[in-house]
């Protein structure tokens, strides 16, 4: 069928004058450095922002978890795989088909926990002894930049093939599913200045792209719009290799990736996994081939078709995901204690006991184990929200001994490390409380914490 397709293609032959005008006409009107993009007249969606689903909590949950290695991957028996954390199963085949890529959330301390990650993989020396790549696009994590940089190597196809079902040679999902979704993470950052739109080429041949250009011409025919399942790679270079489908797309919802990529000659931009499209075809070039508009949108329609269902409620999942995050943030402050306790030699230059200083930190590490206590023990989410602000109030109470503790220093004294680490600490909490009281009206009419300066015992 395909071969009588591909000479039905073949055989639909313009005239010469017509053919070359026609391509003159889109050479002009759609190329990289067009001014003018082209509209889609027949169409009738509806194009905005979306709620954030089910599906996408959940994805992130299980990336999260993973970070944490609390994540097991096994697979059903109909084949989708699934993903375990805490004795709740998930299915991640069914996830992956209704999650919004561009919606995902990932704090720092979870990307530096991806970085860690990546420093134990021979595959990335290379990116890090790179200090242009470490200088280039200095609104992403470098996290961020390793997943983007990951796609540009030869096993981009092994995203592709998890995001589209295909698990034979399937291997560490895990490692692929949190690349993918940082990846996700960073092509979705807001960007300072982002430039003036441009159409990008995107080019296929019919023996890779056979299962889908059927389905493009027959959505396209029916005006419906069409979900591609994996990453949409373009180019704003028009010369860029041979192929029998030209597709042209606006840069509109897609980042420029070449600065990252393997391949900086293919000057690539990418779209992230789940994104839709309006198709039109325009007919045929001169060298017979299929010539396709194609507009990206954020259907807002699609919510309609949303089927995805877990027996594991809202409250729930936000409290299991925070959990991950207070987890991060102690282990984060008990490695800070560790590296910043000084030797014999040390005490003779510093006019503070640092054993003072370092209790600071414990005490914001007691206080952090008795809020996963909470949660392990199933209190009330309210019960735990109080516990938080406990959290909050022993943090500006060691930040404020802290600095006590340097004013009546002997000599002249730095605040030192231990402050940062409070710091730090301080903000994260402080995005945990405001996530507590979005996700729950109770908890986001309840009072704000007072903070009162604390005294040294």
């Amino acid at each position: 069928m395909l071969t009588i397709l591909i000479e039905k293609y073949q055989s639909h032959k313009l005239s010469q004058s017509k053919r070359d005008k026609e391509m003159s006409k889109q050479d002009n009107k759609f190329g990289p450095d067009s001014k003018s993009l082209p509209e889609h007249k027949s169409w009738s969606f509806l194009d905005g922002p979306r709620q954030k689903n089910l599906a996408t909590e959940q994805l992130e949950y299980i990336v999260y978890a993973w970070l944490a290695d609390k994540t097991k991957f096994t697979f059903s028996k109909s084949g989708d795989l699934l993903a375990t954390v805490d004795s709740f199963t998930f299915n991640v085949t069914e996830i992956l088909e209704w999650a919004d890529f561009e919606q995902l959330a990932f704090s720092d301390q979870l990307l530096d926990r991806y970085e860690e990650i990546c420093k134990d993989d021979n595959l990335y020396l290379k990116v890090f002894s790179n200090m242009e790549f470490s200088l280039t696009h200095p609104h992403l994590h470098l996290a961020e930049k390793i997943a983007i940089n990951h796609w540009t190597k030869n096993s981009y196809y092994k995203m592709q093939d998890l995001l589209r079902k295909d698990y034979k040679d399937l291997k560490n999902p895990g490692y692929l599913l949190a690349t993918i979704c940082i990846a996700c993470h960073g092509l979705s950052r807001p960007i300072a200045e982002p430039g003036k739109e441009y159409m990008a080429i995107r080019g296929e041949n019919y023996k890779s792209a056979d299962k889908l250009f059927l389905e493009r011409r027959e959505k396209s025919q029916q005006k419906q719009l069409m979900v591609n399942r994996g990453f949409t790679a373009v180019s704003r270079n028009s010369n860029n290799g041979s192929y029998d489908i030209k597709i042209l797309i606006p840069s509109n919802k897609s980042r420029r990736i070449d600065a990252l990529s393997e391949f900086e000659e293919e000057a690539e931009d990418l779209f992230p996994p789940n994104i839709e499209f309006a198709y039109d075809f325009l007919g045929y070039d001169a060298d017979s081939r299929e010539n396709w508009r194609a507009l990206p949108v954020r259907s807002i329609d699609r919510e309609k078709e949303y089927k995805y269902t877990h027996p594991l409620n809202d409250h729930e999942l936000f409290l299991k995901k925070t959990m991950i995050k207070v987890n991060f943030l102690s282990h984060f402050l008990i490695q800070k204690r560790k590296e910043n306790t000084h030797g014999k030699i040390r005490l003779f230059f510093d006019t503070i006991d640092n054993a003072k200083k370092l209790k600071c930190i414990s005490e914001v590490i007691e206080k952090l184990e008795v809020l996963k206590e909470s949660e392990a023990k199933g209190m009330p989410f309210v019960k735990i929200f109080e516990r938080l602000t406990e959290v909050i109030l022993t943090i500006h109470a060691e930040i404020s001994n802290n600095e006590q503790l340097v004013r009546k220093a002997k000599h002249r004294a730095a605040l030192g490390e231990t402050h940062n680490c409070l710091i730090k600490a301080l903000a994260i909490v402080n995005g945990i409380e405001a996530d507590f009281r979005s996700c729950d009206p109770i908890v986001e009419n309840l009072s704000k914490p007072v903070i009162a300066e604390a005294k040294i015992s």
